[in-house]
């Protein structure tokens, strides 16, 4: 897996961390998606547009009045924990079907329903003339233009996103990474490609996952795919009280410690409760 900065993403005023995935480590995409983010923008403050950043079309613009960073920080606060937030009109979220800016594009208008979310954090980093940076931690799904908005009816002057840099997908830092430009100029022998910080195994990118061994005698079952049971594991290697939780992903080894797997457990259970010894706990996501 590498990450890569300063790489384009579906916003055009977007830049930042993207994780790109590698062969079969493909089939984690989904667990990336759903990772927390962290961005910082800069707002404009005094405009609205219909795409609620600058790239949109100007629809009010408002006098800037008697602002101050503490005022202005408290509001930001306000918006920290969990709420149901208003996604742009200009978003690829589905409506019968059909992204949401179809309809924008057709000048149609739908009601866009307001989705869960969370703000982890958000901080105000400079408030400069009529552009104020803040810095966001979030929920995937989150949508920093309608933070931009919300900011803007709470200030009650307006504003939409001028730039929007990703600093973090997880525990992962755009400071590890490297410049697509870069990248491809460069050339890699595969010695030297694992000793960069920008190229990371499944087994570091899991380093936090539980592990689980199996048994000798069932190391080719693992290999063809099949799912682990209690009579597979191994259990002198269990250290402390292991509580399987589904959906998360696990590291399937063999006695030796090698990875032969990424597993996600199918069934959730206290191991040492579970009575069954042929009950499949996993499914096999990455057979290594």
């Amino acid at each position: 897996m590498r990450k890569i900065g300063h790489a384009g993403t579906l916003d055009p005023l977007a830049k930042g961390l993207l994780i790109i995935l590698l062969n079969k480590a493909t089939r984690l995409s989904y667990y990336f998606l759903s990772m927390d983010k962290e961005y910082v923008s800069e707002f404009k403050l005094g405009v609205v547009t219909d795409t609620w950043d600058l790239d949109g079309r100007i629809v009010e613009s408002k006098k800037i009045k008697n602002l101050n960073a503490a005022d202005t920080e408290k509001k930001l606060s306000s918006l920290i924990g969990e709420y149901r937030q208003v996604p742009p009109i200009y978003s690829a979220i589905k409506y019968k079907g059909k992204p949401l800016y179809y309809y924008a594009r057709k000048g149609k208008k739908v009601k866009a329903e307001p989705r869960l979310v969370k703000i982890n954090n958000i901080g105000m980093l400079s408030l400069a003339g009529d552009i104020l940076t803040v810095r966001i931690n979030c929920s995937s799904g989150t949508y920093v233009r309608s933070i931009a908005n919300e900011v803007g009816e709470m200030l009650g002057c307006g504003a939409a996103v001028k730039s929007l840099t990703r600093t973090k997908i997880g525990t992962f830092n755009v400071k590890n990474s490297i410049k697509l430009e870069d990248f491809v100029s460069e050339k890699f022998d595969s010695e030297d490609l694992y000793k960069k910080p920008f190229f990371i195994s499944l087994e570091e990118v899991l380093r936090d996952n539980q592990d689980i061994y199996v048994k000798d005698e069932y190391k080719k079952m693992v290999k063809n795919g099949q799912p682990v049971s209690k009579m597979m594991i191994d259990n002198s290697k269990i250290k402390s009280r292991m509580v399987l939780k589904k959906g998360e992903l696990v590291k399937i080894k063999d006695t030796g410690g090698k990875l032969m797997a990424i597993h996600e457990i199918f069934n959730e259970t206290d191991y040492k409760k579970c009575f069954n010894e042929y009950m499949k706990l996993t499914k096999s996501i990455i057979i290594c």
